[in-house]
C-alpha cells in the first residue's frame, strides 16, 4: 500500500521525522506456493519523495491502521484543507490514489500507538516529532499476485 502525504515544519525536525518512518518494520504476508501456506516475513517501511514536494510511504496493506495510528493520523486532521483554491480530490487523482477509508481512521483511534514487547526491554512508540505536520493526500493499493519465478503469492509492494 501507498500513501501519499505532504510534511513541513523545521527542517531538522522534519529530517527527524523521516528517519523515525524509515526505522519501522512491519509484518509482511504471503502465500508459499508450494506448500500453500501462509508466512510472514519482516520488511521495512519505505519512505520516498513523489509528486509536487509530496512523499510517499509504502507498506503492507495489513499494517495499514497501525501506520495511521503511528504517525498520528486521525479523523480531525483528515477534514484540514490541504491547499487553497484546489480540492483535494484533484490532488489525489495527480497522485493516482484514493481517499483515507472513514474506517481505517476509526479503526486507527483505537490502536494505540505505544507498543511494549512483553518478556523484553524493547517497546516502540509514535512516530511523533514536534514542530512537524503531516497533510494527508490519499492512498494507493498495490495487487496481488502469484509469482511462480519467486514461488510466492503476495501484495506487490
Amino acid at each position: 500500500m501507498h500513501l501519499y502525504f505532504w510534511m513541513r515544519g523545521i527542517n531538522q525536525q522534519v529530517e527527524l521525522y523521516k528517519i523515525f518512518l524509515q526505522s519501522q518494520y512491519f509484518k509482511w504476508r504471503r502465500i508459499n506456493l508450494k506448500t500453500n501456506k501462509e508466512e510472514i516475513t519482516i520488511v521495512q517501511g519505505s519512505l520516498r519523495p513523489t509528486l509536487c514536494g509530496a512523499w510517499e510511504y509504502v507498506f503492507p496493506e495489513e499494517a495499514f491502521a497501525d501506520v495511521l495510528s503511528m504517525m498520528g493520523i486521525d479523523r480531525f486532521n483528515q477534514k484540514v484543507k490541504v491547499m487553497r483554491g484546489i480540492k483535494l480530490s484533484v490532488i489525489r487523482k495527480m497522485f493516482g490514489a484514493t481517499k483515507i477509508p472513514e474506517e481505517a481512521l476509526i479503526k486507527a483511534e483505537n490502536i494505540s500507538a505505544d507498543v511494549i514487547l512483553d518478556g523484553y526491554e524493547r517497546a516502540l512508540t509514535a512516530c511523533n516529532v514536534g514542530g512537524v505536520a503531516t497533510h494527508m493526500v490519499g492512498i494507493k493499493r498495490d495487487g496481488r499476485e502469484k509469482w511462480e519465478k519467486v514461488g510466492y503469492e503476495q501484495e506487490m509492494l
